[in-house]
């Protein structure tokens, strides 16, 4: 049986390679704090370009979970939500993550909206796997389907071709999917998909930030 919150779904398995990530340009931003993670900028260079991302290391940094987020924000049309508190707390629970600094876009203005940063979210993964000692078989994505660099028809996420198991996938920005969006806005929201990606990634309890602590369901 999946274990999974009614607005996730389960990661997608797709079947061609793609993004190189040159050596990246970091800049340390937060010392580590007790058991607050540290955090760096780096560059993540591609063939299309460059693009910042947020890094988040546990206190305790070997052998751990990895996560990527495609996106740091999320622009609505009455307001911002800024996603980085989140993949901080995810971070604090024994995870590295890694967070592209874009910005996306809800509602979604056309079929392709959100879809075209495929070649970042790769990189930023590529990035978790060859700066870190992630275990590839606990590693998470947070974002839309994304068209795969390498044959622009096909929308996919995180799996095999790109060196981890198939990954648990937090749908974001998925139009099939809105209740993820107008979740994501409140703290309880986010308090489920830390849940989520705790339970799935093998990193403990929620912890407790609002009433009470969020138990997963069971999909028959």
């Amino acid at each position: 049986m999946q274990r999974s919150f009614s607005f996730l779904a389960p990661s997608l398995i797709g079947s061609a390679s793609v993004a190189q990530v040159a050596a990246p340009e970091t800049t340390p931003s937060v010392s580590p704090h007790g058991d607050e993670p540290a955090v760096e900028t780096v560059t993540l260079s591609t063939p299309t370009g460059k693009m910042t991302a947020h890094v988040y290391m546990p206190a305790l940094s070997r052998h751990v979970a990895g996560v990527v987020f495609s996106h740091s924000r999320v622009k609505y049309q009455d307001g911002t939500t800024d996603l980085l508190p989140l993949a901080s707390r995810v971070s604090k629970a024994g995870a590295v993550v890694i967070v592209v600094d874009r910005t996306l876009v809800w509602p979604i203005q056309g079929g392709d909206t959100n879809r075209d940063g495929g070649i970042y979210t790769i990189a930023a993964l590529r990035w978790l796997l060859s700066h870190a000692d992630v275990n590839s078989t606990r590693c998470a994505y947070a974002g839309p389907m994304f068209r795969d660099p390498k044959d622009p028809d096909r929308l996919r996420t995180l799996g095999y071709e790109d060196g981890i198991q198939p990954s648990p996938w937090v749908p974001l920005g998925e139009p099939n999917n809105s209740s993820n969006m107008t979740s994501i806005k409140k703290p309880e929201g986010q308090i489920f998909v830390e849940h989520f990606l705790r339970k799935r990634l093998g990193l403990g309890d929620t912890v407790d930030m609002d009433q009470s602590t969020p138990r997963a369901e069971t999909a028959r």
